[in-house]
């Protein structure tokens, strides 16, 4: 990796599962079965990158957080070398997450619809043109498309890979695990643009969750 991965000291404190690196894989521990002598689940390394890729650890990214963390911890032992698609993956997911929690914690929740008929919580983003809410999926999707996408289309695949890698690295302060003031303003461009595409009808004017 172009630089290890920081992680706030919230996912050691408070972590759901016991998650752990080892030569062969991630083993995670659910919190009771820790206790109790319970089955450990392993998964291949290629399994945890695939499940931060998807939505699995939305709901729960405290979860998702360790599974990174001991992801970062196998690059570190020599047990997992990933490929820059998979570095990719690992630093979009955790620039998401950090986004989206920074605005819960400035924003809070609203409601929306799930698409189903039913009602799930979003966390809003409050910009200067106006409000969204917004997922995890939604942030991975929106920064895949848009500077993953831009770069790749002006520098090639290989090199435009390489050049999101060191983009996302600039957005992280690797100090204190929080964006950068780079890192907050790409995302603040990237939402108010949304939403004013959104007043002038060019998207639907209530995203619904994934």
């Amino acid at each position: 990796m172009n630089k290890i991965l920081p992680f706030p000291t919230l996912a050691e404190q408070s972590a759901p599962h016991r998650v752990d690196a080892l030569p062969e894989g991630i083993r995670i521990i659910h919190q009771g079965a820790a206790s109790q002598g319970g089955e450990a689940l392993l998964i291949m390394f290629d399994e945890a990158v695939s499940r931060l890729d998807s939505d699995f650890y939305d709901s729960e990214w405290l979860a998702g957080i360790q599974v990174l963390r001991a992801l970062t911890d196998a690059v570190i032992h020599g047990y997992f070398k990933p490929s820059d698609r998979q570095q990719l993956i690992l630093w979009r997911w955790f620039v998401s997450v950090k986004f989206v929690l920074d605005q819960e914690q400035l924003n809070g929740h609203i409601t929306v619809s799930d698409g189903k008929g039913g009602e799930v919580a979003a966390t809003l983003y409050r910009g200067k043109y106006g409000s969204i809410p917004i997922y995890p999926w939604s942030e991975r999707s929106a920064i895949a498309s848009v500077v993953e996408g831009g770069l790749m289309e002006c520098y090639g695949t290989e090199e435009g890979i390489r050049n999101a890698l060191t983009f996302y690295v600039a957005m992280i302060d690797f100090r204190t695990g929080e964006l950068t003031d780079i890192g907050r303003g790409v995302m603040a461009t990237l939402h108010d643009r949304t939403i004013q595409a959104i007043k002038m009808n060019e998207f639907p004017p209530t995203p619904t969750a994934h």
